[in-house]
């Protein structure tokens, strides 16, 4: 299946890479690659295969618990050490356009 170089972009942005045109390049000739493997990968019999549990903990989690005194003096040194500030908030980059 073709790829166009605006799709291997597209893919890149979902990556949040930021390439040139000459890895795109690159990129242009393992993009059909990548996706015959994992097409390989859905032909695999897994009829025979064993279930598992992914998962056996419970709750690994602590309880949340405050446990000494919070006051206004921990949250000014806390909002001191922080690079960002917005109010008395930590202001941090947003994540999402």
């Amino acid at each position: 299946m073709p790829f166009t170089t605006e799709q291997v972009y597209h893919v890149a942005k979902l990556a949040r890479l930021q390439i040139t045109k000459q890895e795109m390049e690159g990129y242009y000739g393992q993009v059909p690659r990548i996706v015959e493997y994992v097409s390989n990968l859905q032909n695999i019999d897994m009829s025979n295969a064993v279930a598992r549990a992914a998962n056996t903990h419970s709750n690994v989690m602590r309880d949340d618990e405050i446990t000494r005194q919070q006051g206004p003096r921990q949250r000014e040194m806390l909002l001191a050490c922080s690079p960002h500030r917005a109010g008395d908030y930590i202001a941090i980059p947003a994540i999402f356009d």
